[in-house]
């Protein structure tokens, strides 16, 4: 096989890379500010999705009633807090105020005479 008398086709030329003049952008401003808005508005997505997640929704707490204890259950933290109802009761006396003089009933009963 000779390949003598197949003439290759011409090369494509090309210009130089080198050559050809560069723009500079025009304008970073619209571009900068653009992705400013989507900083904010990614900032404030994750906020509100973490808020969504962080609050108490309903079926999230658990309550089991005991004899001596209450039990509340997180699902959401997995953690359980038992609660003793005498502290509750404590707790509720401590906030109420005591009054300042015994009540007497408006009719009161009559007296009888004690026997012996």
């Amino acid at each position: 096989m000779n390949n003598e008398g197949v003439e290759m086709p011409a090369k494509e030329t090309r210009p130089d890379p080198t050559l050809i003049p560069v723009q500079p952008p025009q304008n970073f401003k619209v571009i900068e500010r653009f992705l400013r808005i989507l900083t904010w508005q990614m900032f404030f997505l994750l906020a509100f999705l973490f808020y969504i997640a962080a609050r108490p929704q309903s079926g999230r707490y658990q309550v089991i009633l005991g004899k001596d204890e209450i039990i509340v259950f997180d699902t959401a933290t997995l953690r359980v807090v038992p609660i003793k109802p005498q502290s509750i009761s404590e707790a509720a006396a401590g906030n109420k105020t005591a009054p300042d003089a015994p009540r007497t009933p408006e009719n009161p009963p009559p007296a009888t005479p004690e026997t012996k």
